[in-house]
C-alpha cells in the first residue's frame, strides 16, 4: 500500500474484508489521503484509427484522440468520482478485466467501466459489518473455548483470524462515520476504541507468557466485552447510511 496526495476529488480507500467475505467495500474517502496498489505497466497510446471506444454506465465517454489507456482510465474515474460514484469493474470487448490487464492491453474495440455510488457503497458495507460481527464476536469466543480445552495450536489460528477481523471492523465503523460525517460527534467512539485496544494488549501478555488458559479468561472478560460495544456504532452508521442512500 502506498500513500499519495493529489486532487481532493478523487481519492479512495479500499479495504479487504477478513476471512470468509469475499467481496471488496468502499470504507474511505478522504481528501489527500489514498492507498492504492502499484502495478508496473506500459501503456500505450491511442490512435484515432485505433476505434477504441469507451463507455461509461453505458453512456460513451469522450477521450482525447493522442490519451494512452491509462490516461482514459485515470480520466474516467476521476469523472467517477466528482459524481460521488466509484468504478467498480471494467470489461474489454464484453469480457471482465482488471484494471491492470486492461492498462496493459493493446487490443480490443470497446471498454466499459461500471460505476457506483459511493453512498450505496458505504451502505452495503455497514450491511456486510452487522452480519460479520455476531460471526466475529462467536470466533472469539472459540478461541477462549479452545485455549481452555487445550487446543493450543488451532486457538492461535483463530485468534489472529479474529484480530483480522476486528480490525476490519474497525476500519469500517471510523471510515464510514468520517464519509457520513458522524466521526466527531461525541458519540463514544473514542472511548471504546481506546478501550478496545487494552483490551487486546491485556490479551496479548500471557500470551507472550504462554499463560493460555488466563489469556483464555482475558478473552471472556475483557475483549468480548468491548468488541461488544461496538455493535451499538455499527447500527447508528446503518441508520445514518440508510437515510443517506435514500
Amino acid at each position: 500500500m502506498i500513500k499519495k496526495q493529489g486532487p481532493s476529488h478523487h481519492w479512495i480507500i479500499l479495504s479487504e474484508p477478513p476471512r470468509g467475505l469475499s467481496n471488496w467495500h468502499l470504507i474511505w474517502l478522504h481528501p489527500r489521503c489514498v492507498r492504492i496498489r502499484w502495478v508496473m505497466v506500459r501503456t500505450l497510446p491511442l490512435k484515432e484509427d485505433d476505434g477504441m471506444r469507451f463507455f461509461v454506465d453505458e453512456a460513451e465517454f469522450n477521450r482525447s484522440v493522442d490519451a494512452s489507456i491509462g490516461e482514459v482510465v485515470r480520466a474516467i474515474k476521476e469523472r467517477a468520482a466528482m459524481g460521488g460514484r466509484v468504478v467498480m469493474g471494467w470489461q474489454l470487448d464484453d469480457n471482465d478485466i482488471s484494471e491492470e490487464a486492461l492498462l496493459a492491453s493493446s487490443a480490443g474495440s470497446e471498454v466499459r467501466a461500471t460505476t457506483k455510488d459511493i453512498r450505496v457503497l458505504v451502505r452495503e458495507s455497514l450491511v456486510q459489518t452487522e452480519e460479520y460481527f455476531p460471526i466475529l464476536v462467536n470466533g472469539i469466543s472459540a478461541v477462549a473455548d479452545k485455549l481452555e480445552g487445550g487446543s493450543t495450536e488451532e486457538a492461535l489460528k483463530l485468534f489472529q483470524q479474529a484480530t483480522e477481523g476486528i480490525g476490519w471492523v474497525l476500519q469500517v465503523v471510523q471510515h464510514c462515520g468520517m464519509l457520513l460525517g458522524t466521526s466527531d460527534q461525541g458519540d463514544g467512539m473514542a472511548e471504546d476504541y481506546g478501550a478496545l485496544q487494552a483490551a487486546l494488549e491485556n490479551v496479548a501478555s500471557p500470551l507472550k507468557e504462554g499463560k493460555f488458559l488466563q489469556m483464555a479468561l482475558k478473552i471472556r472478560e475483557e475483549l468480548i466485552p468491548t468488541v461488544q460495544r461496538l455493535a451499538p456504532h455499527i447500527a447508528k452508521l446503518r441508520e445514518e447510511a440508510d437515510r443517506a442512500a435514500n
